[in-house]
């Protein structure tokens, strides 16, 4: 009988529950963020008002609840976890979500930016031999080898990556998946920086 993922999230949560010392880690790097919101006027006053009413920013209402939905730095307790868990799941974004190289990526535990290196290697080492072959009249048959070799390097490392998910969705459109992460990579990179 499958495990309900109530209590399989349950079960994660405790065994990454943040040590003290990790927590003081964690806060050393609290700084302002800056994240864009597509709101109606109309939500904008429900919010502002709902906030006021218990004298809350609606700042330090988005980082208690994402701090609740990710069991994060600052989190309100096991409760508030599960309730942050159980709305993520039952709304359009955490119920089915797109099954994209992606997803795949961070289901696996990869590391996004090894990934988008390994493209951008892979690329350039194709490039690289595209220029080799224009541009030089006789061609140097070791050199060509080394050229070789190293795309069949950087041929595999992609394939590492990618292999799995591209058995499971071969009409995949491969330049689409990846400028998602590398859009969402450099979303996170803003995010992360915060502001100075």
């Amino acid at each position: 009988m499958p495990v309900p993922l109530c209590i399989f999230m349950k079960k994660e949560r405790k065994e990454k529950m943040i040590s003290g010392e990790q927590q003081k880690k964690e806060i050393a790097t609290i700084k302002q963020r800056e994240i864009l919101l597509n709101l109606s006027d109309a939500d904008c006053e429900r919010v502002a008002i709902l906030c006021g009413r218990h004298n809350l920013t609606v700042s330090k209402l988005i980082e208690n609840f994402i701090g609740d939905l990710v069991g994060g730095t600052y989190s309100n307790g096991s409760d508030e976890e599960d309730c942050a868990n159980n709305w993520f799941e039952r709304c359009w974004c955490g119920m089915f979500p797109e099954e994209t190289l992606l997803k795949h990526l961070l289901d696996n535990l990869y590391d996004v930016e090894d990934f988008l290196i390994a493209v951008e290697l892979l690329q350039q080492a194709k490039a690289d031999m595209e220029e080799y072959k224009k541009c030089s009249e006789k061609q140097d048959k070791k050199e060509l080898e080394c050229i070789e070799e190293y795309i069949e390097y950087r041929e595999e490392e992609y394939k590492d990556y990618t292999e799995e998910f591209l058995r499971e969705y071969p009409e995949a459109d491969m330049e689409q998946e990846i400028a998602k992460v590398r859009a969402w990579f450099e979303q996170k990179e803003i995010l992360t920086k915060g502001k100075e």
